[in-house]
């Protein structure tokens, strides 16, 4: 995000580089058990929508699958703090993680097994 990208500029920037339609956004916040429709997407995106709750902002970043620390920065005109950023978005893997099927689970270890391989090798590199 640039200082002057708002939070309409924001949504667009993310829908486009994600390619996804207003509709997705909507279908992914459902799923995730949050309600945006794609009215309130074009409100957003178009400076209509005002007084925005913080409710649908975490519909938002849930359709978006950005960080909700992330797209409350942007809506408070602040630029997202990459190490909050981040940590938000490990808290909510290991969030997800705890709802998945012991077979999904497994699915998965290769990943996070590998993921644990590369944070090691990184600390490592620090001491």
């Amino acid at each position: 995000m640039n200082r002057d990208e708002d939070l309409a500029d924001y949504v667009l920037r993310v829908i486009n580089e994600s390619g996804s339609t207003h509709n997705e956004v909507e279908q992914r916040a459902k799923r995730k058990g949050l309600q945006i429709s794609q009215g309130y997407i074009s409100k957003i995106i178009s400076r209509a929508a005002t007084n925005i709750s913080v409710e649908k902002l975490r519909a938002l970043a849930a359709g978006l699958n950005r960080p909700e620390e992330e797209l409350f920065a942007v809506a408070r005109g602040q630029a997202p703090d990459a190490s909050k950023v981040n940590d938000a978005m490990m808290s909510a893997l290991a969030f997800n993680y705890g709802k998945l099927t012991k077979k999904d689970k497994e699915a998965i270890a290769p990943l996070l097994r590998a993921l644990q391989r590369e944070i090691e090798e990184r600390l490592e590199k620090t001491n």
